[in-house]
C-alpha cells in the first residue's frame, strides 16, 4: 500500500513538472475541442489556467496573459504540434489557433471543450 501511495506522490510530480512545461493547473479530463475544419469556431476552457503559444508545442514562448477556465475562445482548425500532458490526457497532440484582443497563439485542445 505504501509503494502505491509513493508511486501516485511520483506521478504527480511528473504531472506537475510536465504541467509548468505546457500548461497549469489540470483540470478533470474532458473531451477535446473540435474546431471547424476551415474558417472559425468557439471552444471554452475548461482548466484553472492555461497557458497560451506562440506556436503549436510547449517548445514555443508563453505569451501574456493566461486564459483562464470558463473563457470562450475564437478557434480556427486544430494542429498537431508538440505532444503534451495536461487536463488529464497524456501524450496529447492538437493545439488550437485562437484569436484574442492580443493577437493570435495557440493552446492545447486537450484542455478545451466545445462551446
Amino acid at each position: 500500500m505504501k509503494k502505491s501511495i509513493a508511486a501516485l506522490a511520483v506521478g504527480a510530480a511528473l504531472c506537475a513538472t510536465a504541467l509548468a512545461g505546457g500548461v497549469a493547473d489540470a483540470a478533470p479530463a474532458s473531451t477535446p475541442a473540435t474546431c471547424p475544419t476551415s474558417g472559425s469556431g468557439d471552444v471554452q476552457v475548461v482548466t484553472t489556467n492555461l497557458t497560451v503559444r506562440t506556436g503549436p508545442g510547449t517548445n514555443y514562448a508563453a505569451q501574456a496573459p493566461m486564459v483562464h477556465g470558463g473563457d470562450v475562445l475564437r478557434c480556427y482548425p486544430v494542429r498537431a504540434g508538440g505532444r503534451y500532458t495536461a487536463c488529464g490526457k497524456t501524450n496529447a497532440n492538437g493545439w488550437i489557433e485562437i484569436y484574442r484582443q492580443q493577437g493570435f497563439g495557440y493552446v492545447a485542445s486537450a484542455c478545451t471543450s466545445d462551446y
